[in-house]
């Protein structure tokens, strides 16, 4: 199936990728062990599209890899028409339509989707779980993955440099606080960090620009979960904040551990001027999240998710009939 992907060295590979700590270390793990000459895009925090005039950046390149972003197929398909070359998604979210790519997201044994896009990434090329591979797990789902049954495989290498869970959550949340203030460069170095640092992790730790950053995240976290005046609605638990910093997914997450079997909905006004970003985390109810991906692409909405957890950019007019949408199923 990955025979397309034995590089013989003579491609210009482009990747765009979330900017996320999973994102990031998928493009280090692509470039360290796939592609190493690769170059990658970020798109602009928050938003699930390539911006127009940045097209012309990903020319001149013939093969483009997605990694571990949601981007909705008839965007993919404006771009592959653009560049006019093959493009390849590698993503373990959740895709309802799948026409202008070659998708490569196989599920798990038990039917779920893989919680990370750097095991997805092993799981493809045949690769070792390393620390990298390590770092996007902790990233997506945080010490959650004390309940996966491949931790046993993890341990020598946390062993190995010393640390322990805490400490790599730790990490995830220093590289995430770079696109959460919306430090693009931070962004962007975090990639060539992530590959010098694996063998010495603790630099990780002592990195004084993610420092900053996650001081300042922590803050504006705790400012709307301490201060939180969540409303609950039957089996929802509803929060709306106002911050432009990008922690709708990290307020969220902290809300659901709160409320456990029950939906966590936020939404965040303040990040886009005519747009509300909304989260929805579904912590063990029994609900289909694709079914509201879905239906929130066929109303035309960038959405994206996994099994438990999605997150939509919506028009702020349209925000008070999705939340009714939502309320009401």
């Amino acid at each position: 199936m990955l025979g397309k992907f034995k590089f013989t060295g003579d491609e210009k590979v482009i990747i765009i990728a979330h900017w996320d700590a999973d994102g990031l270390s998928s493009i280090a793990k692509f470039k360290k062990y796939i592609s190493p000459d690769a170059d990658y895009y970020i798109p602009p925090i928050g938003m699930y599209s390539i911006l127009r005039e940045d097209f012309n950046l990903l020319k001149n390149y013939n093969i483009l890899i997605i990694l571990d972003i949601a981007l909705q197929d008839e965007h993919i398909g404006e771009l592959k028409n653009y560049l006019g070359i093959p493009v390849y998604v590698i993503d373990h979210h959740h895709h309802p339509k799948r026409e202008n790519a070659i998708y490569f997201d196989p599920l798990m044994e038990d039917g779920t989707r893989f919680p990370s896009n750097t095991l997805l990434i092993d799981y493809l090329f045949r690769l070792k779980h390393d620390f990298i591979t390590l770092l996007g797990v902790v990233g997506d789902i945080g010490m959650k993955i004390r309940n996966l049954n491949i931790m046993d495989e993890f341990y020598p290498i946390l062993s190995r440099y010393g640390l322990d869970l805490k400490d790599i959550y730790k990490i995830a949340l220093l590289i995430d606080s770079n696109h959460i203030v919306n430090d693009m460069p931070a962004v962007y170095k975090a990639v060539e960090k992530i590959i010098r640092y694996q063998d010495n992790p603790k630099l990780f730790l002592e990195d004084e620009e993610w420092n900053r950053n996650y001081i300042l995240v922590e803050k504006e976290i705790n400012k709307w979960v301490e201060e939180s005046s969540a409303e609950h609605i039957r089996n929802i638990v509803f929060l709306k904040i106002n911050s432009r910093y990008y922690i709708i997914s990290r307020v969220g997450r902290r809300i659901s551990d709160k409320n456990p079997n029950k939906i966590t909905v936020i939404v965040n006004t303040g990040f886009f001027r005519d747009f509300d970003q909304i989260y929805i985390r579904t912590n063990n109810y029994p609900i289909n999240i694709t079914e509201v991906i879905e239906y929130s692409v066929s109303k035309g909405y960038t959405a994206g998710g996994k099994d438990d957890v999605m997150g939509i950019i919506i028009p702020k007019i349209d925000t008070e009939s999705f939340l009714n949408y939502i309320f009401s199923s």
